[in-house]
């Protein structure tokens, strides 16, 4: 099939891509946030996409239809006409746009984006590797103890180190999912569980 390579404009306008979506939990929050930015966009300044992205498909929202991305180029077929993005909006809670796997997919096609760069991301996502980066450069930093999904875990060993209160969260994951703020013992295993939900690493971290 033939069809027309559009590299730059249409119609004079840069081409915006709103990226949405993503792997985790987080995707409806996302799916919000996506749609608040699309609504509130200047449609007469730039034309202006929604792509919504989940672990099997990527794809652009259009005439109530779905437009695969061609992840190669980042680009996608509307109405036999190749487009390509000027820019994109990365409005994507935890993967693949917290920790810089759709960042590093637009570095390698020098598409420019908004958020941190790719490793930036990746360190800061992962609260283990952050906090640990932070310690080497001599910044303050709470207590805290990384567990996997297959520990062994001794409530009595891990409060005497760590304390409480304390926070429990996902290690690699946003923040609005499998958090707690845990003040009593016994609530600290139902915390543990909670956190577990949303990856197979979570972090234990002090309060104060």
């Amino acid at each position: 099939m033939q069809y027309l390579c559009l590299k730059q404009y249409i119609m004079g306008k840069k081409i915006v891509g709103i990226a949405m979506g993503g792997f985790s939990s987080e995707r409806k929050i996302s799916i919000r946030s996506g749609n608040q930015v699309y609504e509130n966009l200047d449609q007469e300044k730039w034309e202006i996409y929604k792509v919504e992205v989940n672990s099997k498909n990527w794809f652009v929202e259009y005439d109530n239809k779905k437009l695969p991305i061609d992840k190669s180029k980042f680009s996608f077929l509307k109405k036999n006409k190749e487009l390509f993005f000027d820019v994109i909006f990365n409005a994507i809670h935890g993967s693949p746009g917290e920790d810089g796997k759709l960042a590093g997919i637009l570095e390698s096609l020098d598409i420019p984006f908004t958020s941190c760069d790719s490793n930036s991301a990746e360190l800061t996502f992962n609260k283990k590797r952050c906090i640990d980066f932070a310690k080497e450069n001599n910044v303050l930093t709470a207590k805290s103890i990384l567990l996997n999904k297959n520990d062994n875990v001794n409530i009595e060993k891990l409060i005497k180190e760590i304390g409480l209160p304390c926070f429990v969260k996902p290690n690699s994951s946003g923040s609005s999912f499998g958090v707690s703020r845990i003040k009593f013992k016994e609530n600290l295993n139902n915390g543990i569980k909670s956190a577990f939900k949303e990856g197979n690493e979570i972090i234990v971290e002090s309060e104060l």
